[in-house]
């Protein structure tokens, strides 16, 4: 229904005239779409209230799903009230548990009602303002009574336009002041989550590491010999291991079609049997081959594991400088300094403190006397000369690594790639080393934040700069042709797809049509349905046109795809659907004289507004009913419960084939979304004060979305993927431009007015939001990003205080599939079955006894020799356990 009213406005463009766009309807369409749109939304909402606390396991996953539980789940609130209860859940709770991006977003509606309600308080003096203008010959057409409150209604020449900049200046001014509000608000949370005890706050990501610090083990040295050797936990080289990886998955689909076949044995009471590959051999037990499979696939991965790990630890970069007579330490990392203590202070260590591990001539170069900061050139060219040598002695090293597993595997897995990542002990140092330069050529030894480690995609870790650089480029150059002319593509299937252009493909139609009028409306409905298809195969596009970015974590690219999508809309859905015809048609007039593009934005602007509040309005009715009902995920689930496996509780709690259950939500889209409300502030800048009406509606707009997305977010999101708030400042970074627009385009209106009175006046206010754009862009957009030293520090003793465990970092960054060197089995693969197959993970010695406490809390021995500690870490229950250790010692 949505792209009902975007699309044919969109294909067949603008071409009407003033006395067309400003008809007598205005005030009937805005009253029908309110009275069918917003009597389905209140219809639906009613529903949804009734049905969220009779089905709390559909609309209230989070209460229920252990990996998502919260206690803002908890409380389901009332019938009704749940709609206001919403608002007034403090910033930190909703953080904590919905996640950063998730704050951000919601923000951005609340920041967007601020404006409305500025807009509303403007309009109480402007509806009468444009109203009561005097006629004149070119206003004669304007006798709608919504169509006369905006400046459609007041002729050329007028004073009242002056009305129409001190409103511009209102709104705009206190746009400005509420974003550098808005800011300070960003910067206080993203801070608190970056001091979150989270092992992507303690790590960064280093990418195009040169050769001579390329093994987990140099790279930690050399961060070690930056600030100290405790302040380091460890470095991860990204690894390329495709056969391994392979390997993996293939495990897992084993394991996952062993579990089924026990399933099916234990539920059905059948085994599953496997035809034998001889002709008129014996079919022979599925269950007994697929568990030697796994047997030998365990092996092989942990066998491969083993030797990767071993062909990739070399002798340290410290062990290897010092073996051609260099150091890791101060000549080849800072310039000689004045004095020991200056140089101390640089390295983060002085020579003969407790945590400095280097040798005794790390400052055997520092010459008394000299200038701070003053170095020999000479001897920083021999230092050089020494980084070049162990380069060579790297290089060759690694190629007999590398040569070596590929004998030993037959495979190149184990080359390693360019980039890794580094955790640190403490929050002080892990912000020092993302604000420090570590090399002196461009794009060399970058470091950035960490992502989530569950959200990184391992493939792209290392890619090469000339890969990242070129994957830009085709990005950039793919996605701004697909703006400029996604008009074509959709308008050639529409034209296919309508009545007339099947009966010109399929002329044997036109017959049928004719013997059956009654098919000719069924058929036209094919066309809007097609644009349904194309607008939602839109995201698609635009994500594979970003993942060739090389996005290291769906966080990343969920970050590319808002910025790609959100011009996209401002472009396409904003600008071509107001221009005359479509954007292809006005190109060339526009680069050939550029301020034709101000005359177009000024004469079809003006008079849209009642096209965009309809818009809008039907988007946010069916928007926000169809996403609280749940109707895609709901009818999703229930064919999930219809088709794949379905015999046990975790089958039927799995996705299969993209289809997911109730128990398995999808992620939240945060980039379609949030693009989609650009569109609104584009509207909200642009006729605040043309038509001041559009506040109002806008306003009820923004209240229900931020009730309906805060409720989704609490009770039915997970909270992953997470950037930790970055799509706020993309959505700002994109905001300011709009605001512009919003003032070149009010600027063009009032000069075609030939308004000589408020025209100059307008002159000062876009000077000063061009200032304001340079002012925010020097700190307000980085500041967030990085913790004070302050902040750090206090962090930092106070988590000492406590004993500072950092085993909720560690290892957290080792490539997936280096982590799983252990064997993996199905969860019902039961004890007997394990002894039979001779896989038992662990035993206590035979002369060992372990205790049994039974239901009368006494403690007997237990007959077995094999641990219970065995069925505790598999997690079965103490009735399974009885039952599976018996078939055990019968077996």
């Amino acid at each position: 229904l949505i792209e009902d009213s975007i699309f044919p406005r969109l294909l067949s463009g603008n071409e009407t005239d003033d006395e067309e766009i400003v008809s007598s309807s205005d005030s009937s369409v805005i009253r029908d779409t309110l009275r069918v749109y917003g009597g389905l939304y209140f219809i639906l909402i009613l529903l949804f209230c009734f049905l969220r606390k009779r089905y709390p396991r559909t609309y209230n996953v989070r209460s229920w799903i252990p990996d998502l539980k919260c206690e803002l789940a908890e409380e389901q609130f009332g019938h009704f009230n749940w709609f206001w209860r919403v608002w007034y859940i403090n910033d930190d709770d909703f953080r904590e548990q919905t996640g950063m991006d998730a704050l951000g977003f919601t923000r951005i509606f609340r920041f967007g009602l601020r404006i409305a309600l500025v807009g509303m308080l403007n309009s109480l003096w402007l509806m009468p303002l444009y109203a009561t203008a005097p006629n004149s010959p070119e206003t004669a057409h304007v006798i709608d009574h919504l169509a006369m409150t905006t400046v459609s209604h007041v002729p050329a020449q007028s004073p009242r336009f002056v009305g129409t900049v001190i409103a511009a200046y209102i709104t705009f001014g206190y746009t400005m002041y509420m974003l550098l509000k808005e800011f300070e608000w960003f910067t206080e949370n993203r801070h608190k989550f970056l001091m979150t005890k989270e092992a992507r706050n303690y790590t960064i990501y280093v990418s195009h590491i040169p050769p001579e610090y390329r093994t987990s083990s140099k790279l930690c040295d050399y961060f070690r010999s930056c600030f100290s050797h405790d302040s380091v936990l460890g470095a991860h080289i990204g690894l390329t291991i495709p056969h391994l990886e392979k390997q993996i998955a293939a495990r897992d689909a084993l394991c996952s079609q062993l579990e089924h076949a026990i399933n099916i044995e234990e539920v059905k009471g059948i085994t599953p049997m496997r035809n034998s590959i001889i002709p008129g051999g014996k079919s022979v037990n599925l269950i007994e081959v697929l568990s030697e499979d796994l047997k030998i696939m365990n092996e092989d991965i942990r066998n491969n594991i083993i030797k990767i790990e071993n062909m990739n630890d070399p002798l340290s970069f410290k062990q290897d400088l010092e073996a051609v007579g260099g150091s890791i330490y101060v000549k080849s990392i800072v310039p000689h300094c004045s004095n020991q203590s200056v140089a101390s202070s640089v390295t983060g260590f002085e020579a003969g403190h407790d945590d400095y591990n280097g040798p005794s001539h790390v400052l055997e170069n520092v010459e008394e006397g000299s200038e701070p900061g003053a170095y020999d050139a000479d001897e920083f060219e021999k230092d050089d000369e020494e980084q070049n040598v162990a380069s060579k002695l790297f290089g060759g090293m690694k190629g007999v690594a590398t040569d070596g597993l590929k004998m030993v595997t037959g495979v190149d897995d184990g080359e390693v790639r360019e980039s890794g990542f580094v955790t640190f002990s403490k929050l002080s140092t892990a912000q020092a080393a993302l604000q420090m330069v570590h090399h002196h050529v461009p794009f060399v030894m970058e470091v950035a934040e960490a992502p989530n480690p569950a959200d990184i995609f391992w493939p792209n870790i290392g890619k090469t700069h000339k890969a990242l650089q070129s994957g830009k480029l085709a990005s950039m150059v793919c996605t701004t042709l697909l703006c400029l002319f996604w008009t074509i593509p959709v308008a050639f299937v529409v034209s296919l797809t309508s009545v007339e252009g099947l009966k010109g493909a399929l002329p044997f139609l036109e017959g049928v049509i004719d013997d059956a009028p009654w098919l000719a409306p069924a058929l036209a409905q094919i066309s809007p349905l097609m644009l349904i298809v194309m607008k939602s195969l839109l995201p698609i596009i635009l994500g594979e046109f970003s993942k060739l970015e090389g996005p290291i974590s769906s966080s990343v690219l969920e970050a590319s795809l808002f910025v790609k999508l959100a011009y996209f809309e401002i472009i396409q859905t904003f600008f071509v659907s107001t221009l005359s015809g479509s954007l292809t048609k006005q190109v060339s007039n526009i680069l050939q004289n550029p301020t034709e593009l101000v005359d177009l934005l000024a004469t079809s602007l003006p008079g849209q507004s009642t096209y965009f509040i309809q818009l809008l309005l039907v988007q946010t009715f069916l928007g926000a009913a169809l996403e609280l009902l749940r109707v895609s995920p709901i009818a999703i689930a229930f064919v999930r419960s219809k088709v794949g496996p379905n015999l046990t509780e975790k089958e039927r709690n799995t996705a299969w084939f993209g289809l997911r259950p109730l128990a398995d939500p999808n992620e939240f889209a945060y980039a379609d979304v949030t693009s989609n409300a650009m569109l609104y502030w584009m509207v909200l800048f642009v006729y605040n004060v043309l038509a001041p009406a559009t506040s109002w509606f806008l306003a009820f707009c923004f209240i229900i979305l931020i009730s309906g997305y805060r409720h989704q977010l609490i009770y039915n999101y997970p909270t992953t993927p997470d950037s930790g708030g970055q799509l706020w400042l993309g959505f700002i970074n994109i905001a300011l431009p709009c605001i512009l627009i919003a003032q070149f385009t009010l600027i063009g209106f009032l000069a075609l007015k030939e308004a000589t009175i408020a025209l100059p006046l307008m002159f000062p206010l876009l000077i000063m939001t061009i200032l304001f754009n340079f002012y925010v862009r020097q700190r307000h957009f980085s500041l967030p990003n990085r913790l004070s030293s302050k902040r750090c520090m206090q962090v930092d003793l106070q988590r000492k205080g406590e004993g500072n465990d950092m085993s909720f970092a560690t290892g957290q960054y080792l490539q997936v599939a280096l982590q799983s060197k252990e064997d993996v089995f199905p969860e019902n693969f039961s004890v007997a079955r394990e002894m039979e197959q001779q896989q038992i993970r662990f035993m206590t010695p035979p002369s060992s006894e372990c205790e049994i406490t039974t239901d009368d809390h006494e403690a007997v021995p237990s007959p077995s020799a094999y641990s219970f500690a065995f069925f505790n870490s598999n997690g079965v229950d103490k009735k399974e356990s009885s039952a599976s250790y018996n078939a055990g010692v019968q077996a």
